[in-house]
């Protein structure tokens, strides 16, 4: 009652049949590296209740849009992430020289120095009538006269840059339009 079964596989035709040698000919061929596929681990609350790959295309899937179905993706509101288009791009602590709110800056000093010190040095300021002039005309005829305020901004640059050498770029805002 024993048979010699050359192939230990039961199968439904003889062993000598040809369609047995070409069924696992055929199983040999379909073998083969898995095609890639990419997980989706943060698909859209629609996707993921009907169990379906999510493409996690923005700001609708491609499956919520060919059903016309709003795509609500709430596990970015749970965790609070931002857009990249809301991004602030941080700036810098000190200002730089050549920023332009440190230039202004740097005019208000020299003019508000001009007002306190520099008029108080100038010709004919031991008399109260011409410091006031100095101190109180000249800087607000200076704000209607673009050449008139730039030349209280150098004065004061020289008379900081004679008396305290320890200031740098002064001279050069000064002069600046």
């Amino acid at each position: 009652m024993t048979s010699a079964i050359p192939n230990s596989k039961s199968s439904s035709s003889p062993p000598g049949n040809p369609q047995s040698e070409g069924d696992s000919s055929n199983c040999e061929k379909r073998k083969g590296p898995r095609l890639a596929h990419r997980k989706s681990r943060t698909g859209c609350q629609r996707c993921r209740a009907r169990r379906v790959k999510c493409d996690e295309a923005r700001p609708v899937c491609r499956d919520c849009h060919r059903h016309g179905i709003p795509c609500v993706d709430d596990r970015l509101a749970e965790k609070g992430a931002v857009p990249p288009s809301a991004w602030i791009q941080p700036r810098p602590l000190e200002p730089s020289p050549s920023d332009p709110s440190n230039d202004e800056h740097m005019k208000l000093r020299l003019l508000h120095h001009f007002t306190l010190f520099t008029s108080a040095t100038m010709p004919g300021a031991h008399l109260k009538r011409i410091k006031d002039c100095w101190s109180i005309d000249v800087p607000q005829l200076a704000f209607c006269y673009k050449p008139l305020l730039h030349a209280v901004f150098a004065i004061r640059a020289i008379d900081i840059n004679i008396t305290v050498r320890h200031y740098t770029g002064i001279a050069g805002i000064a002069v600046r339009p």
